[in-house]
């Protein structure tokens, strides 16, 4: 499955694209932003055939998926609760450079956005 990346400017742009010249087959879809780092779209399963013209409508970035209920108790996809870490945002001190080495937190850099995630599971690096 080939993918296509789009790299999206949210505020700067339309919303439209248009992507030509596509071979046939089945393509993958991912739709990245600058201002939104960790909301990201993900579209499976578009397959091109001749010289078809497909108009995918959807919402994008959508609700945030990273809003959690009060008493939140993180736990991975995969079904397991331990090795879950907290995130930390913004420049590393001394202190979590330390931490993050040991695996006690997972740095998530410096761009901070309306929807990024507070937590993390180290098995499987993927962001709750």
């Amino acid at each position: 499955m080939t993918k296509i990346f789009l790299l999206v400017s949210i505020g700067l742009t339309s919303g439209s694209y248009l992507i030509k010249n596509l071979k046939e087959g089945p393509y993958h879809l991912e739709l990245h932003s600058f201002e939104i780092s960790a909301r990201r779209l993900s579209i499976d399963s578009i397959h091109v055939t001749g010289d078809s013209t497909i108009n995918l409508t959807t919402s994008y970035p959508g609700p945030c998926q990273f809003n959690y209920p009060k008493d939140f108790k993180p736990g991975c996809a995969y079904g397991h609760s331990d090795n879950i870490v907290r995130i930390v945002y913004g420049y590393p001190t001394q202190k979590n450079m330390r931490k993050a080495k040991k695996g006690l937190i997972h740095l998530g850099g410096c761009v901070i956005s309306d929807c990024d995630p507070r937590y993390y599971c180290t098995i499987h690096n993927k962001d709750l």
